[in-house]
């Protein structure tokens, strides 16, 4: 998973691009990774991600993100941007699903997203502007609309 997430922050989309960045960035990896089994491939890669539970494993990333966020900072968030997008080819037009709606908050300070909850596809994201700020601690912060 560590190299998934290190893949996605430079870019990378796909398995392949995480077996790559694996191999081009091994000597890196091995500095805090054992990978005693070696490099994963494409395939392993493809297989975990399908194995996953996605809404166990965004439990576990907003958690993680949050106990990050919690080691790099004081209780003071400074300024948070809410803005809410829709994601690029996320839609289906075969099946008649329409695109996701994501609503962000952005910590300017920290320069990332600090939390993000997705919406209705027929509902505005001022709706989900307050359960977005729940999973936030606020104290000290100005928050942006």
């Amino acid at each position: 998973m560590v190299i998934a997430l290190c893949t996605v922050l430079c870019g990378g989309q796909y398995a392949s691009d995480m077996a790559l960045f694996a191999r081009e960035k091994e000597a890196f990896l091995r500095q805090f990774l054992k990978l005693k089994n070696g490099l994963p491939s494409h395939d392993t890669f493809s297989r975990v991600f399908r194995l996953l539970d996605p809404e166990q494993f965004r439990a576990c990333f907003q958690k993680f993100m949050g106990a990050f966020f919690a080691s790099c900072q004081s209780n003071e968030l400074g300024v948070i941007a809410i803005d809410g997008k829709v994601l690029r080819r996320s839609f289906d037009k075969a099946s008649g699903k329409s695109p996701l709606h994501m609503v962000s908050a952005w910590g300017c300070e920290q320069r990332l997203v600090l939390a993000q909850i997705a919406t209705d596809a027929k509902s505005n994201e001022i709706a989900a502007v307050p359960k977005l700020l729940k999973m936030l601690t606020l104290k000290g912060t100005i928050v942006q609309y």
